[in-house]
């Protein structure tokens, strides 16, 4: 990130540790044959391909075949749903409201081809009341998807609960934690989990890098075509590089994630006392819920978000207005207004998201920040 700016926007990107960006020069400079190739240096390739794939099953309570290598979270999220067989498929989906668009967009594609999909509405608090996808799965469902940390809101699901539920029921549950993985713990044996979706890019490792976790025994179809990789579940030729990065990114994580959780926390819960406790009309959305450790959502009365964003970048501060894969749109973010807040209020949302690399000063200086600019928003409307 550019010098002497403050980055407060970990929920769109994280920057790449210095440790894992050496691994992916020394990966890409070491081992630069194809995975595939039965000679000398594909057989080495093969092998560190497969080193990747066994560390990172180890972090999650996985066996090396339930690794799925892919390049984004978006790609894992696809695979989970649309890769499932027909006779799953035909039994209904359900997920809830606030899904990220990589789960909202495939259930579309999913309606379109005459498949039913149920969306669960959270409450007004952001959570999902697990009783309401209980009545969901036994109208008929074959697979269930559930957010882990909402993008935006940083609000965490209660994906254990409903989970269980559908373990109980026979129903696939897949989540996507590409927000929380490496962050929080999730552990494939003992949580009930089939599905998960894991991101490179949002715990510190290199973008294009991410798996999706498939329980043992689930059978997926590739939603690309081509060779037979990753045991026919995903074509195209694997990069070491980005396996043994990613790899490394998630084991840093894992080591330090109880000291980086309880710090990032305390600097956000510092932000949201100073900035709330400022500035009138405003309030951070799930201060008392379970939320990923960083994440601050506000909304801001009398301002455009836009605007507070578009003033605290030239001022030197990166935050957003929500998730970065529709960020430019004029319409408020549909997950906030999922819970009932009004329109107008929505429009004057911003998305804070500390990171390791953040400290206290970070969140006094950009608390400071936008109670300058907000009252100059405010000062333009008059009285």
């Amino acid at each position: 990130m550019t010098e002497h700016r403050i980055y407060a926007d970990h929920n769109a990107t994280t920057p790449v540790r210095p440790e894992v960006a050496r691994e992916v020069a020394r990966a890409l400079e070491t081992w630069g044959g194809n995975p595939s190739s039965p000679y000398a240096s594909g057989r080495e390739a093969r092998a560190k391909l497969d080193e990747a794939r066994g560390r990172i099953a180890a972090l999650f309570g996985a066996e090396p075949d339930e690794v799925v290598f892919v390049a984004s979270g978006t790609e894992a999220d696809n695979l989970a749903l649309r890769g499932l067989p027909r006779e799953i498929l035909a039994k209904g989906v359900a997920i809830s409201n606030v899904e990220h668009p990589a789960v909202e967009e495939p259930a579309r594609l999913l309606e379109r081809e005459g498949v039913r999909v149920e969306r669960v509405p959270v409450e007004e608090n952001g959570r999902v009341d697990p009783g309401r996808f209980a009545e969901t799965i036994a109208r008929g469902a074959g697979v269930v998807s559930l957010i882990h940390g909402q993008n935006e809101t940083g609000i965490l699901q209660p994906i254990r609960e409903v989970g269980r539920l559908c373990r109980e029921r026979g129903v696939l549950f897949h989540t996507d934690a590409a927000q929380t993985a490496g962050k929080l713990p999730i552990d494939l044996r003992s949580d009930p989990f089939d599905l998960v979706t894991i991101v490179g890019h949002k715990i510190y490792g290199p973008k294009g890098s991410g798996v999706l976790l498939v329980r043992d025994g689930i059978q997926l179809r590739p939603v690309l075509l081509g060779g037979g990789q990753e045991r026919g579940r995903r074509p195209g030729t694997e990069s070491v590089a980005l396996a043994l990065g990613l790899a490394l990114a998630l084991e840093l994580a894992a080591q330090s994630r109880a000291e980086d959780e309880e710090r990032i926390g305390a600097v956000r819960d510092r932000f949201e006392a100073r900035v709330t406790g400022r500035l009138s009309g405003v309030r951070s959305l799930g201060p008392h819920l379970p939320r990923i450790p960083g994440t601050s959502y506000l909304l801001i009365e009398g301002v455009s978000g836009g605007a507070v964003a578009a003033a605290l970048d030239r001022a030197g501060f990166e935050v957003s207005t929500g998730s970065a894969c529709h960020s430019g749109s004029p319409e408020p973010s549909s997950a906030i207004l999922a819970m009932g807040i009004p329109r107008g209020l929505a429009l004057g949302g911003i998305r804070i998201g500390f990171g390791i690399g953040n400290r206290e000063d970070d969140a006094d200086r950009l608390a400071d920040a936008i109670e300058r600019i907000v009252s100059e928003e405010r000062g333009k409307k008059g009285p």
